[in-house]
């Protein structure tokens, strides 16, 4: 058990979000319940890491609800944008294919097709982005600052340092960093947030 004091809420918020960045979600869930609202009102950042944990379960309509506070605190925030047209898209697609699939059930004449249809989009999806990670790790004929660029630029949203880090274990700490700041100076991806919140996406109006 933790100790109750005044640094448990920042605590526990922490913990789940280093949770979040490495895709455990199941043990960032248990943290972020952990975590104290203050009478204030919570963070920016408590409602942005409970949106991330709902999109990667698949529970659509809490993450909208999440994203949604996180639009309310900051109205120009890029990601959050992001995440509530991913979201949206998804709950839209899924919500059809379930009505579409339940048509006729009562009388056993339904079809499965439409269903089965959008769990094998998922599955492509998934697909897709484990296809394009594993072929920016093993390709050689790139410099590793370039294999960082890369994975920046087929990011959905933003990525933080520590995610580089997963990716690229053969990349040291040092390059990963100056390579950041390159491209933030290049102006070809864009920082937000500071500290240990800082995270960074890819700058598509340039």
């Amino acid at each position: 058990d933790m100790d109750e004091d005044e640094d448990e809420p920042d605590f526990a918020l922490d913990v789940a979000m280093m949770y979040c960045d490495h895709g455990y979600t199941d043990y960032a869930e248990r943290w972020m319940k952990k975590a104290v609202v203050p009478e204030n009102g919570a963070s920016t950042e408590y409602y942005d890491t409970w949106a991330r944990i709902y999109l990667d379960q698949k529970r659509w309509e809490e993450a909208v609800g999440e994203i949604n506070k996180v639009i309310d605190a900051d109205a120009y925030n890029v990601v959050a944008w992001l995440m509530m047209s991913d979201a949206q898209f998804q709950m839209a697609q899924y919500y059809e294919a379930l009505q579409s699939s339940s048509q006729g059930w009562h009388k056993d004449d339904n079809d499965y097709a439409p269903f089965v249809r959008y769990m094998l989009g998922v599955i492509l999806s998934a697909y897709r982005d484990f296809s394009t990670r594993v072929r920016v790790l093993v390709t050689r004929g790139i410099s590793k600052p370039d294999r960082i660029r890369e994975i920046i630029k087929d990011s959905l949203g933003k990525i933080t340092k520590s995610e580089i880090v997963q990716k690229c274990p053969d990349i040291s700490q040092v390059t990963i960093q100056r390579t950041l700041n390159d491209l933030v100076k290049n102006g070809e991806i864009i920082k937000i947030g500071g500290g240990r919140y800082t995270s960074y996406i890819w700058n598509r109006e340039k």
